[in-house]
């Protein structure tokens, strides 16, 4: 019973070598697939990445609030398609 007090106890060790390799790929997957996105998308979903919320994006860019919303939702579908074609079992061999 002693053990298993003194594991409770330890610190999280955190991602292994393999989940931090893993996180850095997608991360690079990521920023590819944004790459790829129109500069209007790319900007409101960094933006909104960054904290920002829908109006102050509008704020910030000078685009009305339904065009931000607009540009969200079509760069998150480019986003969610591009990465799930390349997500592993994603493609037929």
């Amino acid at each position: 019973a002693g053990t298993d007090q003194t594991l409770e106890s330890l610190p999280d060790p955190g991602p292994g070598p393999a989940e931090e390799a893993l996180a850095t790929a997608r991360r690079a997957e990521v920023d590819l697939a944004l790459d790829d996105l129109p500069d209007e998308q790319r900007s409101v979903l960094l933006l909104y990445a960054a904290g920002y919320s829908q109006p102050e994006i509008a704020d910030q860019t000078g685009a009305p609030l339904g065009t931000v919303k607009s540009r969200m939702r079509l760069g998150m579908r480019r986003l969610r398609d591009v990465l799930q074609d390349d997500a592993p079992g994603a493609r037929a061999p």
